[in-house]
């Protein structure tokens, strides 16, 4: 489990000026964790904010023992501040990993009582992708 933005950083001015390298930092950030999910048998959790047409989004990528994106979760609830920056994602999914369902949160996913009702409802457990700034686009 790495934490919120790991590959990426939270930073979206710097983002913005740098916005063509920073695609290929995101794949060449990504490739290497799923190196490390392999080298190390072993399931990753992994936060960036990723370039998409014309905004970005706050996604965390599941990855597999053998290194696969067995799936991505892009963040649904983001904060006031957040929301001129980043789309929101649709749906809240769920993974299946070995005999577990798990769900993944990120930040402020937490502190909305519709995500935990809903997993509660869908899943044994969930990961949670902790927030380590305290201001949006700093």
């Amino acid at each position: 489990m790495f934490p919120r933005g790991y590959i990426s950083f939270y930073d979206f001015a710097l983002i913005r000026e740098r916005e063509s390298a920073y695609a290929q930092k995101i794949e060449s950030g990504i490739q290497r964790v799923r190196e490390l999910a392999r080298l190390y048998d072993m399931w990753c959790v992994v936060g960036t904010i990723t370039p998409k047409v014309g905004r970005w989004s706050n996604d965390a990528y599941l990855i597999t023992p053998t290194g696969k994106i067995r799936g991505v979760y892009t963040k649904i609830f983001t904060l006031d501040g957040e929301r001129r920056l980043v789309a929101q994602g649709e749906a809240l999914p769920t993974f299946k990993i070995i005999d577990a369902r798990v769900g993944i949160q990120i930040c402020n996913d937490q502190n909305i009582p519709k995500s935990g009702r809903f997993w509660q409802r869908r899943i044994a457990m969930s990961f949670f992708i902790r927030c380590l700034e305290t201001e949006v686009g700093s």
